[in-house]
């Protein structure tokens, strides 16, 4: 039971002040927080296996993975504006979001991609309440229909904002949307305050280190939202955390949500070391999980001292962007941390296991342009060849404000907005070797041969061969335990279970000795996995039943090579741009093409959308340029676009081709810009493996 801790703004006075502190009147009685639920087959949720296996939370739901770590930081900076600050976590509380309100609250709604669509209908719900409304998080973009709905928006970061919007809703000059055009430093950042939720809600807490990530995956979304220079936490925050979750009960892991712990590994080092320390003295250490990269597994002296601070600080599993073992793919999404030095990666990952003595949970994406068919298999057989049981499979999907989704939109291959949903298996933009119809196949393909009840043993026995903890300790209570192992072993998959357990016992006496710390941990983890296998598998059947009766629109018929090998059939005029006979690049067209797709839009479009194969031959001129000009891209794809012209001439019929160069010219509006995307897609297009066509 959480108890009633009165905390100030900072919760120590030693703390850095924040950035403003408010001495005015309150702007109201109430202020309510409102985490929406996250989309049922998110992989971090783990709801198959928390729905069987952990202890009911307080509203008798089951308890969920972690709490909202960015409203709970949001909660205590209200605190100096309202008389009361109330959090609700509809992950964890199932009563009707309306019963929560009362009139005159302002209600705060914040949410990752994941929670869009509950963040939709809780937004309704929360104004047909009559209440005021302000929405943020990284589920929020301008443009978004939450807009419509809300009084006040929050984009971006809301440390630099937050303030202003607060006084202009006590002086009712508040604006509709307040965008961060900067980046908080640490010291702005929101300091937590766990005493707004109840613990027995959740299997996890949460804490975050730092934020930002120095790497250059295109398909991520990190570094445009947080920058790529990692922003660190000071550490009297980190104590201040850490002591609280202490002081009111807490004994259980604490995921560092960081998306890249290692993004200043040697600040990270410093803060870990702190953290043992602080540890040491309030005698207990905490198990921990949190997510870095495979720079880990570099032998350097910074990354050996960083590996030991992970060792010393309890880690027991860190999430690692494996992504594929195609090399081609890695180099072509920019993941050139996982192509470092001559190990494999099965052997990195092996190494930062026998180096921190944690786990690995790997990321995993298929659908990359230089994805085959042959790539399913190099994907089961890579992962089946390492220690690590769990992996987030994921079809790739181009998220907002990615680089990725900036080269398809540009390339018209983007056809609907990604929905965060890492586990759903949907392509939200045309593949380039294969159909999304059959990209959802091969992936579907991928999660059998990994999540295979033999293969997936396996692995957890190479896991237990090389995982240890610092300082092991049972993190769950016996009820807990004993209600899990009941559970475990009496439902789905309980013969499987039944079977592997003595091959985990013995490797655990042979490492340990029966009784000791270590020996009673590597079970743990045994069983643990047993109930993650329940979620992989379930996942996996219910993919496989969707897509028996799937319905697929007909841009999912064809991969990206399909189209732009197919002749033009026909070309229809839909819709003029202008009440003239003669032809205009502006009029609406279909483009139907011989293997029978059909590109709908404006002839500009159009003709942009069967450029790209073109776009690889026009960009070799620039080889051995070492900075190319706006100018030197804008001639390349105009090359690009004239040989398209060539080759499908029924799309701009007797409009000059001069009319599109100038419309090229006229649409680069910022130069830097312009060059930097234009020199990612050169990037990919030099190292593409895809046939060049003669311009």
């Amino acid at each position: 039971m959480v108890s009633q801790l009165t905390i100030n703004q900072t919760g120590n006075d030693t703390l850095p002040r924040l950035r403003q502190t408010y001495f005015g009147p309150k702007i109201g009685e109430r202020a309510v927080l409102v985490s929406p639920q996250f989309q049922k087959g998110s992989f971090w949720i783990f709801g198959e296996s928390l729905k069987r296996y952990t202890l009911r939370g307080v509203h008798g739901q089951p308890q969920t993975n972690v709490p909202p770590l960015g409203l709970m930081g949001l909660g205590r900076h209200l605190r100096q504006y309202y008389d009361d600050v109330v959090l609700v976590d509809r992950n964890a509380d199932p009563r009707p979001l309306e019963t929560h309100l009362q009139e005159g609250d302002d209600v705060f709604m914040g949410g990752m991609i994941a929670q869009y669509l509950a963040m939709t209908e809780d937004a309704l719900a929360v104004k047909a309440s009559g209440n005021r409304l302000v929405v943020g998080g990284t589920g929020v973009e301008v443009g978004s229909p939450l807009m419509d709905v809300a009084d006040h928006a929050v984009i971006n970061e809301a440390e630099m904002v937050i303030d202003d919007l607060l006084i202009g809703m006590r002086d009712g000059t508040a604006e509709k949307v307040y965008e961060a055009s900067s980046f908080p430093t640490g010291e702005e950042f929101f300091l937590p305050d766990f005493s707004l939720i109840d613990f027995r809600n959740y299997v996890n807490l949460a804490a975050q280190l730092m934020r930002g990530c120095p790497e250059n995956c295109e398909f991520c979304d990190i570094t445009a939202r947080f920058g790529k220079q990692p922003r660190v936490t000071p550490f009297a925050y980190t104590a201040d955390s850490f002591q609280q979750m202490y002081d009111l009960g807490w004994r259980g892991t604490v995921f560092v949500v960081d998306d890249n712990l290692g993004g200043n590994p040697k600040r990270a080092i410093d803060t870990l070391k702190e953290l043992h320390a602080l540890e040491e003295r309030i005698g207990h250490h905490s198990t921990k999980l949190t997510e870095l990269t495979m720079r880990l597994a570099d032998d350097t002296p910074i990354m050996n001292d960083f590996a030991n601070a992970i060792r010393i600080n309890n880690f027991t599993a860190l999430f690692i962007g494996v992504e594929t073992f195609n090399t081609a793919s890695l180099e072509e999404t920019g993941k050139k941390q996982n192509l470092r030095g001559e190990d494999t990666i099965e052997q990195k990952l092996l190494t930062i296991s026998e180096k921190t003595g944690a786990g690995v949970m790997a990321g995993m994406i298929y659908g990359f342009d230089n994805d085959t068919e042959e790539t399913v298999s190099e994907q089961i057989g890579g992962i089946n060849r390492t220690h690590i049981p769990m992996s987030m499979i994921s079809a790739l999907m181009a998220l907002p404000n990615t680089d990725l989704s900036a080269r398809l939109n540009r390339e018209g291959r983007l056809m609907n907005v990604g929905s965060g949903d890492n586990s759903d298996g949907r392509f939200n933009f045309i593949p380039n070797n294969r159909s999304a119809r059959d990209a959802e196949q091969d992936y579907h393909r991928i999660l059998e041969g990994v999540f295979d009840k033999d293969a997936y043993f396996e692995r957890v026995m190479r896991e237990l061969e090389v995982i240890s903890l610092e300082h092991p300790r049972n993190v769950r209570t016996w009820k807990e335990s004993v209600y899990s192992l009941a559970k475990i072993f009496s439902g789905p998959h309980a013969a499987t279970y039944w079977k592997h357990l003595p091959q985990a016992l013995k490797i655990a006496s042979r490492r340990f000795g029966v009784g000791s710390g270590n020996y009673t941990y590597l079970i743990s983890q045994y069983v643990a996995n047993c109930a993650r296998f329940t979620h992989f598998r379930a996942q996996t059947d219910e993919i496989g039943e969707r897509l028996k009766t799937r319905k697929y629109k007909p841009w999912q018929e064809y991969s990206w090579q399909e189209i732009q090998g197919s002749p033009v059939a026909q070309v229809r005029l839909v819709e003029p741009s202008i009440d003239v006979d003669a032809p205009s690049l502006m009029d609406e067209i279909a483009v139907r093409l011989e293997n029978g797709y059909e590109y709908v839009g404006d002839r500009l479009e159009a003709l942009r959308h069967f450029a790209d194969p073109y776009w690889a031959q026009a960009v070799q001129t620039l080889k051995g340029v070492k900075v190319p000009t706006a100018e030197q891209f804008l001639s390349a794809e105009t090359r690009a676009f004239f040989a398209a012209h060539m080759h499908k001439p029924q799309i701009l019929e007797d409009i000059d081709f001069g009319a599109v160069r100038s419309s090229l010219e006229q649409s680069v509006q910022d130069a830097s810009d312009y060059v930097k995307v234009m020199r990612h897609r050169m990037d990919l297009a030099l190292h593409s493996g895809s046939e060049l066509h003669p311009v």
